[in-house]
């Protein structure tokens, strides 16, 4: 399925999927996203004044959106990610996606959304932490490797609508996630 989302000049519009096709019409932006496969439905859809860190990772393109006053985490986030994702292709497989979007969303938002492509987090879940003690980098990269890992778990993984199911989706990549802590920050 497709989605598009228009939003003020300034702005820019995430949301679940590949970006296929961003256009300007008058004083607004219009962001079409395209998803290829069914995916369980915790997406997230926003815009915001972000400012924009791209980097690439395993053949793979990565954007990491924040508020432009949040931006003392954000090379702590890119290794993060890349640390998550070489986990990923070494113990699990390929990464399902050619790109992906982590975004900083509003604070009162739910904590972590996980959809194809995009990985929305709330503000208070460490992109303006003091990252120089080894619990708040632990913390991050929990949280960065855990989301990782849900894209993988789902888009891999025919996981059955059962009692239990939930806690497979959600016990197995926060066990994963901390080998990925263990591996990169030590016990």
């Amino acid at each position: 399925g497709s989605i598009t989302v228009s939003t003020k000049s300034n702005q820019t519009a995430i949301a679940s999927g590949e970006l296929i096709k961003e256009w300007k019409e008058a004083d607004r932006n219009f962001y079409k996203y395209h998803i290829a496969q069914p995916s369980p439905f915790d997406w997230y859809v926003g815009s915001a004044d972000y400012h924009v860190k791209t980097f690439k990772t395993s053949e793979m393109d990565v954007q990491i959106l924040h508020d432009p006053k949040h931006y003392f985490n954000i090379d702590f986030y890119e290794k993060a990610v890349i640390d998550a994702i070489t986990f990923v292709e070494q113990n699990l497989g390929n990464f399902p996606f050619k790109s992906i979007k982590i975004a900083e969303i509003p604070y009162y938002q739910e904590a972590f959304y996980s959809s194809p492509g995009l990985i929305a987090i709330s503000e208070k879940e460490g992109w303006y932490a003091d990252h120089s003690a080894l619990k708040e980098q632990a913390y991050i990269y929990q949280t960065m490797s855990s989301q990782i890992i849900k894209q993988w778990l789902y888009a891999s993984l025919d996981i059955a609508n059962v009692q239990g199911a939930n806690m497979l989706k959600n016990a197995l990549p926060e066990a994963l996630a901390l080998k990925v802590v263990e591996q990169s920050l030590g016990k």
